[in-house]
């Protein structure tokens, strides 16, 4: 950790980064297995229209969108449809020379009713999976990000939620008919050739890929926290209760025996002949704590903080279990005062109440997650940002990412990085005000045009990244650094003259 800390003062102020020659020293080193980008279905669909031309509403988020709608705060012209354009995601992916994609599925949607489980869904699900292999990319597959079935939720007469499903007495059961049903279909080796077999892959291939399985990486709880927080302490998400600190750790303990649930259940893929035992984990979104006063040993409140919000829930959901690596998502720092002064010099994407955009901080939390767990593989399975302008962003990723490879070379087994995401999709309470995507979904259907010669975008920046971290011949990596080496000088170039432009105003 003195090796990160050092890193860091070196160059921690936001208007200095180090040489182009330094970036290079730390992206020409060990690579990373992945370099990938992810959506999640839900966001990536926020309502789906029935053949009457009204949103069929089968979840707690579906419920919140159409209220949303309703109340003429979100547009549906703007949402995305990843369930019929996902070719186009897919196929953008693999232009950028990614090598993995996540998306998730969807509990209430493959649930709609009780005991009763959509095939043709998940046949379509199954479907974006092939296509995932036939590009060239592994799939992440999540099974649980958020919705919850209509049907295990306690609502009153005026349409409120009294009580949210995990909370309802028979949640587990429930979801275990869902995640048995996810493995059955994984797991039916017609099924997956007929998928394969649409997408155009040889007999031969098809054989291979169903005796392996389909899906290697799986997800199974995505961030307990951003369950807990917003939804039993703020009161922003479903159920919208605040400062239950009960129901929320009554619900972490649902999570911790849901995702040890799929998790027995997942492995039965791997018990199969030739079958690769797949690799399962849930995701942590592990904030970076700061500016809380420090007494010392005695009293860090920052230390306190962390433990709680990071410490203690990851502890509930891995210490019952054997996950395969764990699984980082981070996005900022949460630094108090989270109101910045004048003279602060922190700097905000489109969502301030986010926390401050902060690239050293991965390598701090990196490190955090290997000393509490130094014998599991590391996957930032989610790092992003909302940036409207494209301005910021760029230089934003190249950062991170340079600094996520410094603890690498220090030890850190860190196997890849998913950028969040590759479309603007529905940003939960921000529904599609706050922009995560490098693209938005009608861009995917127009031809990738490079930027003029003093200006460069996310997309480019990304494709430049996985360039250089996936493994090339000695001639091509050489090319794709320099390369690299003349994006990060327009990116940091662009990134200043932006922030000196805002603090002007």
């Amino acid at each position: 950790m003195e090796e990160i800390n050092s890193l860091i003062e070196k160059d921690d102020n936001p208007d200095l980064g180090p040489e182009a020659s330094e970036v290079i020293k730390s992206f020409d080193g060990p690579k990373l297995e992945y370099v990938g980008t992810g959506t999640a279905d839900f966001q990536a669909q926020p309502l789906i229209l029935g053949q009457n031309g009204q949103p069929i509403i089968l979840s707690d988020w579906e419920m919140h969108a159409k209220h949303e709608v309703d109340t003429d705060k979100q547009h549906p012209e703007n949402f995305p449809h990843f369930l019929e354009e996902y070719e186009l995601y897919i196929k953008r992916a693999e232009e950028l020379g990614l090598n993995m994609f996540r998306f998730s599925l969807d509990f209430a949607r493959l649930c709609p009713s009780e005991n009763e489980f959509n095939e043709k869904m998940m046949g379509e699900y199954v479907r974006a999976l092939a296509t995932v292999k036939s590009h060239g990319m592994e799939p992440v597959l999540c099974i649980y990000h958020w919705p919850m079935p209509k049907y295990l939720l306690d609502i009153d007469n005026k349409g409120h939620i009294k009580a949210g499903g995990w909370e309802n007495p028979k949640v587990q059961e429930h979801f275990k008919f869902y995640v048995e049903n996810v493995v059955s279909y994984l797991g039916n080796d017609k099924k997956i050739s007929s998928a394969l077999s649409e997408v155009g892959f040889s007999p031969e291939d098809q054989d291979k890929i169903v005796e392996e399985g389909l899906v290697q990486y799986f997800l199974t709880i995505n961030e307990p926290t951003s369950i807990l927080g917003p939804g039993y302490l703020l009161g922003t998400f479903p159920p919208y209760k605040k400062g239950n600190i009960l129901g929320a750790i009554s619900v972490l303990e649902q999570l911790a025996t849901a995702h040890n649930n799929a998790m027995e259940e997942l492995s039965e893929l791997g018990k199969r002949k030739g079958a690769k035992v797949p690799q399962v984990a849930a995701t942590h979104n592990w904030a970076l704590i700061e500016g809380l006063p420090n007494f010392g040993n005695k009293l860090d409140f920052n230390k306190l903080v962390s433990e709680v919000s990071n410490y203690y829930v990851t502890r509930v959901m891995e210490d019952t279990s054997q996950s395969d690596f764990m699984a980082l998502q981070y996005y900022h720092r949460l630094k108090f005062p989270l109101v910045h002064g004048s003279s602060d010099q922190r700097i905000y994407g489109d969502m301030p109440d986010f926390g401050d955009i902060y690239m050293p901080g991965i390598s701090k939390v990196l490190m955090e997650m290997h000393d509490q767990y130094p014998n599991k593989p590391i996957m930032v399975t989610e790092f992003g940002f909302s940036d409207k302008s494209d301005l910021l962003r760029p230089y934003w990723l190249l950062e991170t990412t340079r600094y996520a490879l410094e603890t690498k070379k220090m030890g850190v087994p860190l196997r890849g990085m998913l950028q969040w995401s590759l479309v603007n999709n529905y940003e939960w309470a921000h529904g599609m005000d706050v922009p995560f995507g490098l693209f938005n979904e009608k861009q995917l259907s127009q031809p990738l045009i490079p930027s003029q010669e003093n200006s460069v975008t996310s997309w480019e920046v990304l494709k430049s990244i996985a360039s250089v971290l996936l493994p090339q011949d000695e001639k091509s990596q050489q090319d794709n650094l320099k390369e690299l080496d003349r994006v990060y000088k327009i990116a940091y170039e662009q990134f200043t003259n932006e922030v000196e432009r805002r603090q002007k105003k």
